[in-house]
């Protein structure tokens, strides 16, 4: 295939197709994950100075390498819609853009997504002040972490709108950052509960 695009696209719909990628990729445009696939970066670096490398709109495995995020604000992985996500072996990185990056963001407008971590590190924010987010929710979300890091000025932020809630199922990780856990309300009510490990 001449892109990762083509090759995720070609993908979606066959039964038990895993893209396997063969050597390092540099991006400028993200990839739409948009149907079942499991994507198997095999020990590989995919780099993107996009603002999202991959953005998820069904259920998707992504397993076996390290997705890197250049972009100032940058977003290594987005969801969109209500989807099981799993990363299993996988490094995120969004240190170097600058800015609030965001390595993993689980956004959209639709309540229930999944996420499942398994041995995953999440590094963002420049590596001077770790200024971003591991993990940042817009959306009712159940997040399972087993062996994973997850570093960050805050590690976890949920942003909680009318009666959506963020549950943590299984965590048997190590969060570092100054704020593990912010979990804020956004109904014109100015409270923020802070939440330190």
């Amino acid at each position: 295939f001449f892109t990762l695009q083509d090759a995720v696209d070609y993908a979606v719909g066959k039964n038990n197709v895993t893209v396997k990628v063969i050597r390092d990729v540099e991006l400028t445009e993200m990839v739409k994950i948009n149907g079942n696939v499991t994507l198997d970066l095999n020990s590989k670096t995919v780099t993107s100075s996009s603002l999202k490398t991959f953005e998820v709109y069904a259920n998707a495995t992504i397993k076996n390498g390290t997705i890197a995020n250049t972009a100032v604000a940058g977003r290594c992985v987005d969801t969109r819609k209500n989807v099981e996500l799993a990363l299993i072996d996988v490094n995120l990185d969004a240190k170097t853009g600058g800015g609030n990056n965001q390595a993993l963001t689980i956004g959209g407008s639709e309540n229930g997504t999944k996420v499942n971590l398994t041995n995953v590190n999440i590094v963002s924010g420049a590596a001077s002040n770790y200024q971003g987010y591991g993990i940042i929710t817009f959306v009712q979300t159940e997040l399972n972490v087993v062996d994973s890091d997850i570093l960050g000025y805050m590690a976890i932020c949920a942003i909680l709108l009318l009666l959506s809630h963020f549950d943590v199922v299984d965590l048997k990780s190590k969060i570092a950052s100054d704020f593990a856990f912010v979990l804020a309300w956004l109904l014109g009510v100015s409270a923020v509960l802070w939440f330190v490990l």
